[in-house]
């Protein structure tokens, strides 16, 4: 076994084990009552990132020609989740990690139904 591809396996450990642990940090960090704090912001960002905006790049892709697998393509990076690094980066700046918290978690478990409609909307019409 070379250094490189130890290197290489221990690079692949760490990577397949970010999400989760950062996953489980946000979620350690989160209680009830900051959900319901700040639930009109959080549900309201939920509600544009996971809806709003798919649609929208959607309507453009319609309106510049994407058609097939691009249009699928466009709807699943417009669809995923907040990520985790927002949550990161308003704790560093003092922000409020708490609401960006929320948002990542409210977000992650909204795309779930989301993302599945949402491509079963666009295979049961065809589109991709």
């Amino acid at each position: 076994m070379h250094l490189y591809e130890t290197i290489e396996i221990t690079g692949n450990y760490l990577a397949d084990i970010s999400l989760p642990l950062a996953l489980t940090g946000i979620g350690a960090s989160i209680n009830t009552k900051s959900i319901k704090e700040a639930s009109g912001l959080a549900f309201g960002s939920t509600f544009i990132k996971n809806i709003v905006s798919p649609l929208l790049a959607m309507f453009i892709g319609f309106l510049l020609n994407v058609m097939n697998e691009d249009l699928g393509i466009l709807f699943i990076i417009f669809s995923c989740p907040t990520a985790i690094v927002s949550f990161i980066m308003a704790s560093s700046m003092k922000g409020n990690a708490k609401l960006a918290g929320n948002i990542v978690l409210i977000s992650t478990l909204g795309s779930i139904f989301t993302m599945t409609l949402g491509l079963f909307c666009l295979r049961y019409f065809g589109i991709i």
